[in-house]
């Protein structure tokens, strides 16, 4: 018997070694295969970049895909789009407002000659204030209503190119607000699913602008980022293959240090072959590169850093090179990004907190324009017109907000709703 049980014990060594045998070859073959993509790489570091022959244009939303956007985005949210006093809001959120109103009433032409004007402002002089000026108009399509798909389609049908970078830039945007944040195993099949195929919708909108135009910077922005959902290979191809047009642009040079990061399926070397390339063509915007690498490539399990500090300066220029540099001015934006949902409800709930009721509803009502209200803005609109003493309007917004999201915040929307019933009944005796 203890014969028996040694022989087993021995033959379960044998396959245990053999697997890990197997498993050390396996990964010894993936490590030889990556360095030869990226001795490849450093030989080829300006890919050409690759326009398909056969763009299909032709591509729509299905039921399926209509269906998963409507659980998570209720068509009724567009029938409570509010016109917004504009005299409220920044001069870039005026500016935001104006194009959305131009492509709902169909006023194609003035979008066309608005848009042309900021291409060739920035063709004529790339400085990165012009780069963000023209990011920021592409941006104000970065809306949450299905229903805009329609007007753009439109638009698309009466004049092209700037039509196509709209909606290219309106369908990468909804497909990552279908996708959300959270990890793959947490997702929805169907969200994922419908979030590749308004990516390649996008993906197509922008290959036929590049088909006419391979120099155009918004759209191979928008292949950039597409190219993060396929290989590393790719991205870099695009990323390098468009850094040789646009060597100083922010856009381009922050979506790809995003993609590096080791969470996302980066490595070491290329992270050392993009700096190596800023430090020769885009030395200014090194050191806030580095600072993010610096943030977020950490251990999760310890937390630490996983390399040692200051591993990264050897890439930091001197300080008078950076200050004589193109660009050198800073490496921020100079507009107000559209903000995401979450963003909005934490401003909206910041300044409810400091009784700011006023901007607290101003802010509600632009989330709401922009198709980003969640049950918490709407919820969060109803308590800035009470805070206001506008208790009919609250309830009015209750009553939307039960059509739009029935099961949400059932238990406080009811102890909510006798209050304010109570104001109101109140202010009637009186």
């Amino acid at each position: 018997m203890k014969l028996f049980q040694l022989a087993s014990v021995l033959a379960l060594g044998a396959v245990l070694m053999a697997c890990q045998t197997t498993q050390s070859n396996s990964s010894a073959s993936k490590l030889e295969s990556f360095k030869a993509r990226y001795v490849k790489a450093q030989n080829e570091p300006f890919a050409e970049l690759a326009i398909p022959n056969k763009i299909k244009t032709d591509l729509s939303l299905t039921d399926y895909h209509h269906k998963v956007i409507r659980e998570q985005f209720p068509l009724q949210r567009y029938q409570h789009v509010e016109q917004l006093n504009v005299a409220d809001y920044d001069e870039a959120t005026q500016n935001t407002i104006g194009l959305i109103s131009k492509l709902r009433n169909h006023q194609f032409d003035e979008l066309n000659a608005e848009l042309a004007q900021l291409q060739q402002q920035y063709e004529t002089n790339q400085t990165l204030e012009n780069e963000e000026t023209l990011f920021a108009a592409y941006a104000s399509f970065n809306l949450a209503y299905e229903q805009d798909l329609e007007h753009l389609n439109k638009w698309v049908a009466h004049s092209k190119p700037y039509s196509l970078i709209a909606r290219a830039t309106y369908l990468h945007s909804f497909a990552w607000l279908i996708r959300g944040h959270s990890y793959v195993y947490k997702t929805k099949v169907g969200n994922l699913n419908t979030t590749r195929h308004l990516n390649t919708m996008a993906r197509n909108d922008a290959f036929s602008v590049l088909a006419e135009n391979d120099q155009n910077l918004v759209m191979l922005q928008i292949i950039n980022k597409t190219s993060k959902l396929n290989t590393w290979y790719l991205s870099h191809n695009w990323f390098y293959g468009a850094a040789e047009k646009y060597p100083n642009s922010r856009h381009l040079i922050k979506t790809y240090a995003s993609s590096l990061y080791t969470r996302w399926g980066g490595k070491q070397v290329q992270r050392d072959l993009f700096l190596n390339y800023l430090s020769i063509n885009a030395s200014w915007a090194l050191p806030e590169v580095i600072e993010n690498f610096n943030k977020y490539e950490i251990n999760t399990d310890t937390k630490e850093p996983l390399f040692t500090p200051g591993y990264y300066d050897a890439f930091l220029p001197s300080e008078g090179t950076v200050n004589t540099a193109q660009n050198a001015e800073d490496f921020q934006p100079r507009y107000s990004e559209i903000l995401k949902d979450a963003e909005y409800y934490k401003n909206i709930r910041a300044l409810h907190k400091q009784k700011q009721f006023e901007p607290c509803l101003s802010q509600a009502q632009l989330s709401i324009y922009l198709g980003r209200a969640s049950e918490k803005v709407v919820f969060a609109k109803a308590t800035c017109y009470s805070g206001l003493k506008q208790y009919q309007q609250a309830l009015t917004m209750l009553d939307i907000l039960q059509k739009i999201y029935p099961n949400a915040f059932m238990r406080n929307q009811a102890k909510f709703r006798k209050f304010l019933n109570r104001r109101v009944n109140a202010s009637k005796v009186i």
